[in-house]
């Protein structure tokens, strides 16, 4: 599937948090209510990041391709990696309301991904602009 046509949704957040924040996943064994025994809950992740060592974030708390303070998160991220990032709005109803693009360092270095929230737009625009094309 390419990146423009994913949704918002877990399998977009943990692409960020993987391939944009640079956290590895860690699975959590939890124990099922009234003595089912354990499972895992594929949902309950928590990533590790490399700048903090130890320190760990539940991944059902981070969702930036629907929350915009995640989404702002993402964009502090990228910001060392790319020249600029512009947000577009339009009022033309005929187009997705949201635009983002993002201009890498190099010459004609530049991604520009839509969306219908500005947080997916976000997201769909610094995949491919750290080098994530497809899934």
């Amino acid at each position: 599937m390419r990146i423009e046509e994913l949704p918002a949704g877990r399998e977009m957040d943990a692409l960020i948090a993987e391939k944009v924040m640079g956290w590895k996943p860690v699975p959590i064994n939890y124990w099922l209510p009234e003595g089912k025994g354990r499972g895992d809950k594929p949902d309950l992740w928590l990533f590790n990041h490399p700048k903090y060592g130890e320190q760990t974030r539940a991944m059902h708390n981070f969702r930036p391709s629907s929350d915009i303070a995640a989404a702002w998160e993402v964009v502090e991220e990228i910001k060392s990696h790319v020249l600029r990032v512009d947000i577009t709005i339009s009022a033309d109803t005929r187009l997705k309301p949201y635009a983002v693009l993002i201009t890498g360092k190099g010459i004609r270095e530049w991604w520009q991904r839509e969306g219908d929230t500005l947080p997916l737009a976000i997201c769909r625009a610094a995949l491919p602009a750290l080098g994530v094309t497809e899934i």
